[in-house]
């Protein structure tokens, strides 16, 4: 009789470690599950980002474009009043 309850009991134990182990997978699953959401929503908003900022390069691009020429015409009208300058004095001589 006492062997017989000693089966009962490590069975009822097993049993228990089954049900833990269950419940473990479970939530190991959730959270694969949750992972592999947040992977996907991050790569989704990164490549949203890199989007934006190649619109935001071609805006970049062409304010680079309109201060270079700004500055040429700026050194342009500079050397033609020296130019100016220089000749004017050397008319005076």
């Amino acid at each position: 009789m006492r062997e017989h309850n000693k089966y009962e009991k490590s069975e009822y134990i097993s049993e228990e470690l089954i049900n833990s182990i269950k419940v473990f997978f479970n939530k190991y699953r959730y959270a694969l599950f949750a992972l592999f959401v947040l992977a996907i929503l991050g790569q989704g908003a990164i490549q949203f980002m890199l989007y934006k900022l190649k619109s935001d390069a071609t805006l970049i691009n062409l304010a680079g474009r309109q201060r270079m020429l700004g500055q040429e015409i700026t050194k342009n009208l500079i050397l033609s009043t020296k130019i100016k300058t220089n000749d004017e004095i050397l008319r005076a001589k």
